[in-house]
């Protein structure tokens, strides 16, 4: 999701230079040396600024040949084959009519686990297990008929993407630019 938004201010300003660290774990941005992160969900890093770009919505899906037909509720889940990506274990799911919500955590026939999106992605188009991904993932795929949604009445609650940074008296003026340019494709 935000790969688009580094190339675009890369080729803005093509004398500044970008060294992107990925990593769907908890790292700690103070003793990495990191200047921007960006985290999905809570962060506990308290004395940095946090600014929300977006949220984020995650859906289940499966690969568009595998029949999926008597999944009608969420504790259908239990039992088919399931791809995980670490930390999102458990899948905190409400029902986007009736508000209802439900947790659905796969403890059987984990067929993958992975730390990585687009492996995750991969693997659920590729017919492995369901998966719970976001749906800036998933849309494309399902628009081209790679990948079904599985209960498309269910998705998570929205978890929010933060931009993280220090203090902005005291950083070059690169990252100010950096900051003030994803803000602004972000429409903050």
């Amino acid at each position: 999701m935000l790969a688009p938004h580094f190339n675009a201010f890369l080729k803005q300003y093509p004398d500044i230079h970008l060294d992107l660290r990925l990593s769907n774990q908890t790292i700690d941005i103070d003793a990495q040396a990191i200047d921007v992160a960006f985290r999905i969900g809570e962060h506990s890093a308290n004395h940095w600024i946090g600014r929300q770009l977006t949220n984020i919505r995650f859906m289940i899906c499966a690969a568009s040949d595998i029949d999926v037909s008597d999944i009608q509720t969420p504790n259908d889940l239990a039992g088919y084959p399931t791809v995980l990506c670490t930390p999102m274990s458990t899948w905190h799911l409400q029902h986007r009519i009736t508000g209802e919500v439900q947790t659905h955590q796969p403890t059987n026939n984990i067929r993958l686990k992975v730390d990585n999106i687009s492996l995750l992605t991969g693997a659920i188009a590729d017919g492995i297990g369901l998966g719970f991904i976001p749906d800036y993932d998933a849309q494309p795929l399902i628009i081209s008929g790679g990948l079904q949604q599985v209960l498309p009445d269910w998705n998570n609650q929205p978890r929010g993407c933060q931009m993280l940074y220090r203090d902005r008296d005291n950083m070059p003026h690169r990252m100010h630019l950096l900051i003030d340019f994803i803000l602004k494709r972000f429409g903050k």
